[in-house]
């Protein structure tokens, strides 16, 4: 069952927290009106019911491994390439965490990724 919780920001507006058990673990997702929040918990609560609910967590992947996979598909000049590459290596790849930055997989189909060339 989801809990809704509401908390201020420094705003003072409220922000509506719904928290999900999922697999042993929590699915959180924030909204702006208490309403929206208790229609999304009542939608996932009715797919989890039906047996159509996807963890959407399931499908990460991590930045540094999605751009592992995308650089190669790219049509570029060479020393734009090294660049991107130099890029990724030196400043992208050491300061992001494999684990903490994560990509949705619908977000990582790299077909429809547009191109930088």
């Amino acid at each position: 069952m989801a809990s809704i919780s509401k908390r201020t920001i420094k705003s003072g507006d409220a922000r509506y927290d719904v928290r999900l058990r999922v697999d042993g673990g929590v699915l959180t997702r924030t909204f702006r009106r208490r309403a929206d929040a208790e229609r999304w918990a009542r939608q996932q609560e009715s797919r989890k019911d039906l047996g159509d609910f996807v963890d959407v967590r399931a499908g990460m992947v991590a930045l540094a491994d999605y751009a592992e996979r995308w650089l190669p598909t790219r049509e570029l000049r060479p020393r734009t390439r090294e660049l991107y590459r130099r890029l990724l290596d030196k400043l992208i790849a050491p300061t992001l965490d494999r684990k903490s930055t994560r990509l949705n997989s619908s977000h990582t189909d790299i077909s429809r990724m547009p191109s930088s060339a």
